[in-house]
């Protein structure tokens, strides 16, 4: 295993590990690094902690030692309207590095990612080919659809509305009380589509 060949190299390694509550079998256990974009900011990453947790009891019933780790993501739908949309993407190459930071600088037996939103999946698919081991990737799935089918995707046509004053009062709450149900990322999928140029 890697994680035991440089482990052998660097007592201090070990030490640092039983420091953090590991026991000296998980530490001559596969290392697996798990990794996801959890933050409470919006529904597409709301839910990831809970699904990284199941995958941590996975790794211990497999025999691995899992290793936590969260580098958030940000979301379009709140960085619309406002400057905040020129760092969007920007923010799935800083996603894809910081991941890329956590997988090199500890010698991982393996790597599970978990995302769900059209920055941090192609972020997470782009770290997985660029580190050389063995990864899984978990998608953290779509919001249900609002009454009617509604998406989030309505939110550009009512603001529209909105600004010319053409909406009533009721439709925007309306929409604002549905348009976005449960966690996960948007039912009309539309970032997520992605070909090997957003890669």
């Amino acid at each position: 295993m890697r994680s035991t060949r440089e482990r052998n190299l660097w007592a201090q390694f070990d030490a640092l590990q039983l420091g953090a509550g590991f026991t000296t079998e998980d530490i001559e256990a596969p290392q697996i690094m798990v990794e996801d974009v959890f933050g409470d900011s919006h529904p597409g990453s709301f839910h990831l902690n809970r699904l990284t947790e199941q995958v941590k009891y996975g790794v211990y019933q497999s025999g691995g030692v899992p290793c936590m780790y969260h580098t958030t993501d940000v979301y379009d739908g709140c960085a619309q309207g406002h400057d905040g949309m020129n760092i969007v993407l920007a923010s799935r190459e800083a996603i894809c590095d910081m991941v890329k930071v956590h997988a090199s600088a500890v010698p991982w037996d393996g790597m599970v990612l978990s995302s769900s939103c059209d920055k941090s999946i192609p972020a997470h698919l782009k770290a997985i080919a660029r580190m050389n081991i063995p990864s899984i990737f978990l998608p953290g799935g779509s919001m249900r659809p609002g009454p009617y089918q509604t998406t989030s995707l309505a939110a550009g046509e009512i603001s529209l509305k909105q600004r010319r004053g053409q909406v009533a009062e009721a439709e925007i709450r309306n929409y604002k009380l549905t348009g976005c149900p449960s966690v996960g990322a948007c039912t009309f999928l539309g970032g997520e589509n992605f070909d090997e140029r957003g890669i």
